[in-house]
């Protein structure tokens, strides 16, 4: 079991945010996955939290965080 709070790159969807957390936390990501849509369905806004997590986290395989990518992203786009 991981303990290590980051973003997963072999067990994700969208951005590995449900796999890293289950990991560090030792559950099923599955689990996971359902607490988020519940709170994004049920208006305490789930999806401003895994995007809030999405930046601070690392990814695992990286070391970089979500922000860091995002920024590198947008140079790419606006510099072309």
């Amino acid at each position: 079991m991981k303990n290590e709070l980051v973003r997963s790159s072999s067990d994700r969807f969208i951005g590995g945010v449900c796999g890293g957390l289950a990991q560090a936390f030792g559950i099923e990501s599955w689990i996971v996955r359902v607490i988020f849509v519940a709170l994004a369905l049920f208006g305490f806004s789930g999806v401003g939290i895994y995007v809030i997590v999405w930046l601070i986290l690392p990814r695992d395989d990286t070391r970089e965080r979500g922000i860091e990518e995002f920024s590198d992203w947008l140079k790419r786009i606006f510099n072309n």
